[in-house]
């Protein structure tokens, strides 16, 4: 009697052990691919944060890099001196690749009528000059630029006009316009499945040493 009674209790025990595993592996294969997810989705956002630190602290020491072009006394920056800035930036946005990065600066001049002016073709309506640098390419743009609201909210807060500063072409005060633009791609999977997401940072800053940016291609030709 005793001998079935633990042949039956080692078979309902058997049994019962067998059972758990099953219900284990189904679960475990349910929550596998939630957890990868998960996983992968909390690298992939961290990274995407990381990426977009690094993209605006590329644009706030580019544009103190270019605010302190131009000296008391002489005025005129060389377009190489930009290109220069712009090239040796890109090393703040390491470890992240550079592939995607666009980096554009602008000048913004304003006359004794607070408005902007215009520069020679091809440039937007609210900028002297527009380059931008994709790789390490130097081009002359007209977009992307500041929008005329940026431009305008810009002239409230501007300094008075410099003595002596008169009529609509002439420049009183200048503005250095830097915009950064990166397409993130997460490192798991973004190339597959075609995810990307646009990053953008601006700033506006005023040149440190003079009132107005004046920029030449070789020394006499107008940027």
């Amino acid at each position: 009697m005793i001998a079935r009674l633990r042949q039956h209790i080692r078979r309902g025990a058997g049994q019962w052990l067998r059972n758990l595993s099953g219900t284990a592996s189904v679960e475990f294969a349910i929550a596998l691919p939630v957890m990868a997810a998960l996983l992968l989705g909390g690298f992939a956002v961290t990274s995407m944060v990381l990426t977009y630190r690094k993209l605006c602290d590329t644009t706030t020491q580019l544009a103190d890099m270019v605010s302190q072009l131009g000296a008391s006394g002489d005025p005129d920056i060389l377009e190489k001196d930009l290109q220069n800035s712009m090239s040796a930036v890109t090393s703040v946005m390491y470890p992240a690749s550079t592939t995607g990065l666009t980096i554009t600066v602008g000048l913004v001049d304003f006359n004794a009528a607070n408005t902007p002016i215009q520069g020679s073709a091809p440039t937007a309506p609210t900028t002297m000059w527009i380059y931008q640098l994709n790789g390490s390419t130097l081009t002359k743009v007209v977009s992307p630029a500041p929008t005329a609201s940026e431009t305008n909210a810009l002239s409230v807060a501007s300094l008075p006009p410099t003595s002596g500063c008169t009529g609509t072409t002439v420049p009183c005060y200048s503005y250095f316009w830097v915009q950064t633009a990166y397409t993130f791609q997460p490192a798991f999977g973004g190339q597959y499945i075609g995810l990307s997401i646009p990053m953008t940072s601006q700033v506006f800053i005023q040149p440190r040493n003079v009132n107005v940016i004046y920029c030449t291609t070789d020394g006499t030709t107008p940027c």
